[in-house]
């Protein structure tokens, strides 16, 4: 109640100060000397007025802060029962208790703060949620979470195995060994918790949307926040073979988007027919030198991945190497047998290497590209209907891709 008070006082105060020269008639339609005196006799009552506003400010601001942080620990004390018992009644628990805080809020505040009242406990409980999902996938001596440990699905080689835990990447000094209290039933549990927290979270979007009665919206609550913390859950509860389809699907996204030639091209043709998938490896233009005579030697690796989706698990190829070019020429093909079920899987991908050969140390990156299998399904006509009516009605791609120079990031 005094939070509500407090922000009221505020709120009223700084729309009483800005709404003062309308009130006023001040009309700046004068004369020039007479613009100066409105001038300066407005910048004098600005000042006033925030000193009047500092002031009252400041001596609300102690109350505001020592209310604001009272109502989040209760928040959070809250939320923490809830994370030690993720259940059903868990969860109507701190619906109740948001639902009581909502409607003190919609009644005693003004309807001008009432959206970012609303927003602020959401941000919160996305915090919240965001660092329970991160303590389930904590390990190392002492920590209360199991960790995500990754199990491969479906294989009994590994069965009731644990392998090296998704978290360890995420550490500054990678664990090695993994804890010995570290069980399979542990390692279900903290699975079960992640579902139910992302399960949870989805109940609180519908909450919000119901109780904010049009003030809120699904986009504003599903912020970069939100997104993290799925993204997150997805990740930490993933087995091995689910994290490398997502990383293709992500450098999928990222070369779909991308529009930067600033480390060159790579014009490929992808076509489709009789579980044959042929690759041609045209040309590159552009490609950055890095040799010492200010050209490169490139030549292009092609390999279907992720690998574990191929059944037939095609062999790597690579092209010949364009001496002293950095707009090579290839001219070349490659043949790949895989079903039309694998092409369509969202990671599958066909992956373009492109290196610059060193005859004394290893070679260099030069950039990497990638092509969707499933587009090859989303055009059914040539590539080139003019020169090649031969080709019509196969599956075909072509390409002019973007060389992206870091596989981490776009550009």
């Amino acid at each position: 109640m005094q939070l509500c008070v407090a922000l009221n006082n505020l709120y009223a105060v700084i729309e009483g100060a800005q709404s003062i020269p309308s009130k006023l008639g001040w009309i700046q339609d004068q004369s020039s000397a007479e613009q100066n005196q409105f001038t300066e006799a407005n910048e004098s009552v600005e000042r006033r007025l925030s000193d009047s506003v500092a002031v009252v400010r400041t001596s609300i601001t102690n109350d505001l802060v020592k209310i604001h942080q009272e109502g989040l620990s209760e928040l959070n004390r809250v939320l923490g029962r809830i994370f030690e018992r993720i259940t059903a009644k868990a969860i109507n628990d701190l619906i109740v208790y948001l639902e009581s805080n909502f409607e003190t809020l919609r009644d005693h505040v003004s309807s001008g703060l009432l959206k970012r009242c609303f927003m602020e406990l959401w941000s919160e409980c996305l915090e919240q949620f965001l660092e329970q999902v991160h303590k389930e996938a904590e390990v190392g001596a002492g920590v209360s979470g199991p960790g995500a440990y990754l199990n491969p699905q479906n294989e009994t080689v590994t069965q009731n195995k644990c392998v090296i835990p998704l978290a360890t990447h995420f550490a500054e000094t990678p664990t090695t060994t993994q804890p010995s209290d570290i069980n399979p039933e542990t390692i279900l549990r903290a699975k079960s918790t992640l579902l139910k927290l992302k399960q949870s979270l989805e109940l609180l979007v519908q909450f919000f949307l119901k109780i904010g009665e049009g003030q809120l919206d699904r986009s504003e609550l599903e912020n970069e926040t939100f997104q993290n913390v799925n993204y997150l859950i997805r990740v930490y509860n993933s087995s091995s073979p689910e994290l490398v389809e997502l990383y293709f699907i992500e450098k999928i996204k990222i070369q779909e988007t991308s529009s930067s030639t600033v480390h060159g091209t790579l014009t490929v043709n992808l076509y489709y027919q009789q579980s044959q998938l042929v690759v041609e490896v045209l040309s590159a233009s552009g490609l950055e030198p890095l040799d010492s005579n200010g050209l490169s030697d490139p030549f292009v690796v092609v390999e279907l991945m992720p690998k574990h989706v191929f059944a037939n698990n095609p062999k790597p190829v690579r092209t010949k190497i364009i001496k002293n070019n950095l707009d090579p020429v290839f001219n070349e093909q490659f043949e790949f047998t895989v079903t039309q079920e694998e092409m369509k899987h969202p990671a599958a991908c066909v992956a373009f290497v492109i290196m610059d050969h060193d005859m004394l140390l290893s070679d260099d990156l030069e950039g990497i590209a990638f092509v969707p299998l499933a587009s090859l399904f989303e055009a059914k006509e040539s590539y080139d209907d003019r020169e090649n009516q031969t080709k019509l009605g196969m599956s075909s791609t072509r390409r002019v891709l973007p060389v992206l120079r870091s596989i981490s990031q776009s550009e």
